[in-house]
This record gives C-alpha cells, sequence and structure tokens, in this order.
C-alpha cells in the first residue's frame, strides 16, 4: 500500500511526458516501416515502435484491433492466461472500533440455502483489511472474489455496504458498530480500459 494512493508513482513518472486523455486506443498498425496508433476517435499517432502495456482483460477482450494480427503464438499465449476480477468495498467511519493492530480480520460465511452454489457466497466479504493501521485513518476494506466479484458488478454501493456491515456486527458482538461516513466500491470487471483485476494461470 502506498499512502496517498498509488496515482502518485504515476504522477511523478509522468512529469514531463506528452500524455494524451480522453482518447482511447482502438487500433494498432504495425509493420516494417513503424507504427499508426489510431484512437477512437479517428486521430492517427505515428511512431517508430510503440509499448503495449494494456491490462491482459483488455487483450482478451479484443479492445485494440491489430492490422495486421498479433501471431498465433502471442494471442495463444493471451488465450492460455485468466483475469479474474477482486473488488473491494471500502468504509470510512468516524473512529476505528475494531482491533487496531490486526492487519486483517474475517468470518467464515455461512451457509447456502438450498441449491445455492456454494462458490457464489464464499467469497463474499471473507476478509477484512485494516487500512487504519498503516494510514491512520478509520478506514476499513473488505474483498470480493471470484463468483462474489462478478455478482457484485451488478449490485449497487448501498447493497454491498450492507453485507459488508452485516459481517462486521457479527464479527464484533460486542462494539457499537456504527454506520459509516462513506462506501467506496470498486468494480474492475466492468472497468473498460481494465476488464478484470488479476490474471491467473487457466
Amino acid at each position: 500500500m502506498v499512502k496517498g494512493g498509488y496515482s502518485q508513482i504515476l504522477e511523478g513518472l509522468a512529469r514531463g511526458l506528452d500524455i494524451r486523455k480522453g482518447c482511447p486506443v482502438a487500433e494498432i498498425r504495425h509493420g516494417g516501416d513503424g507504427v499508426t496508433v489510431v484512437t477512437a476517435g479517428g486521430e492517427e499517432v505515428a511512431g517508430d515502435a510503440v509499448l503495449v502495456t494494456a491490462p491482459l482483460g483488455v487483450l482478451k477482450a479484443g479492445s485494440i484491433a491489430f492490422s495486421p494480427p498479433l501471431p498465433d503464438w502471442k494471442t495463444d499465449a493471451v488465450g492460455r492466461l485468466g483475469f479474474g476480477d477482486l473488488n473491494k468495498v471500502i468504509l470510512e467511519f468516524d473512529e476505528a472500533f475494531w482491533n487496531p493492530e490486526l492487519d486483517f480480520f474475517g468470518a467464515a460465511v455461512g451457509g447456502c440455502t438450498p441449491g445455492e452454489d456454494p462458490s457464489a457466497v464464499r467469497g463474499r466479504c471473507f476478509m477484512f483489511w485494516n487500512l487504519h493501521r498503516f494510514s491512520g485513518a478509520p478506514v476499513v476494506g473488505t474483498l470480493l472474489s471470484g463468483a462474489s466479484a462478478r455478482a457484485a458488478e451488478g449490485e449497487s454501493d448501498a447493497a454491498l455496504q450492507a453485507a459488508a456491515m452485516a459481517l462486521l456486527e457479527r464479527i464484533h458482538p460486542d462494539a457499537d458498530v456504527p454506520k459509516p461516513r462513506a462506501c467506496h466500491v470498486s468494480r474492475w470487471g466492468s472497468e473498460p480500459f481494465t476488464r478484470g483485476s488479476y490474471s491467473f494461470v487457466a
């Protein structure tokens, strides 16, 4: 974790560079005489070479067209890798009511209803991350993985906040658990510039 956010690193590295925002890449034309990057708005930028660092989810979705197409060995490698979701629900409180010395804490998720797939619930708010420990702010985050992360993409912030709060209350039965003053939810699978969170060998 980086106090103040990872964007600080990018901002430092970006100083002095010509960075163009709001013009997503739609196509990369490459050949012996250089490359041309075509944006979604139709702008063309020519160069000697291009370094493509698009997330695996973007490559798997075919969001960027390559002309000529990438070689089979490269597209096969992209196809063999998986790209999954790990979403977060971040809750900010007026003060920390949990043990400030713990890095992580959690609870076993309750049983499934008849006919329910256990994998659909076991990754739902299964672990809480004590962000207060390194930031000093009364903030805790919880994780949603696998099927739970995919389901969370279509759920409201309020529903996910309620799920996280129910577990926090269960983990801290003797504490007066207050309502959070802010809730932030990530939905990496729905983000068009990532389409997921983490790669894995499929």
